[in-house]
């Protein structure tokens, strides 16, 4: 679920959020968490690229 360096985050976010619609419904409280995380990383990283420099 985690990306690596160079993924664009809207591919973080299609990572972390695959398969929903298979989950069960007890599995909502991992799948906000989750999104809730990858929204703070869009937040700390808004405005600039994950990729990598070297």
């Amino acid at each position: 679920m985690y990306g690596r360096v160079g993924d664009k985050v809207s591919e973080v976010r299609g990572a972390a959020t695959k398969g929903l619609g298979e989950r069960k419904a007890s599995d909502s409280t991992e799948v906000a968490s989750r999104k809730s995380m990858v929204d703070a990383i869009e937040r700390e990283f808004e405005g600039t690229s994950i990729h990598s420099s070297l």
